[in-house]
């Protein structure tokens, strides 16, 4: 925002920076899951470890969580006072 950066456009760098990285766990973790769903098949009561359904409800759960919790920091550093901001920095 010191260089003339709108509020807008911090919000979604950070944004997608947070989102790459949430996508590329989500990606990680189910790769994962479905390695290991036949192990898991014998600890799950009513549920298959592969149902469509509660991956997707999983997926989408975590992906809500992620922007969340970087919506609310990132607008906050809209709100900084930029100046005060590098000055604190040296």
């Amino acid at each position: 925002m010191a260089l003339g950066a709108p509020a807008r456009r911090i919000i979604r760098l950070v944004m997608t920076e947070t989102l790459v990285a949430t996508a590329l766990g989500l990606t990680a973790g189910l790769a994962l899951s479905f390695a290991i769903a036949r192990y898991a098949r014998t600890l799950l009561y009513g549920i298959e470890p592969t149902d469509p359904v509660a991956i997707a409800l999983a997926v989408a759960a975590l992906l809500g969580c992620g922007l969340v919790a970087v919506l609310i920091p990132a607008r906050f550093a809209t709100r900084v006072d930029p100046l005060a901001a590098v000055r604190q920095d040296s």
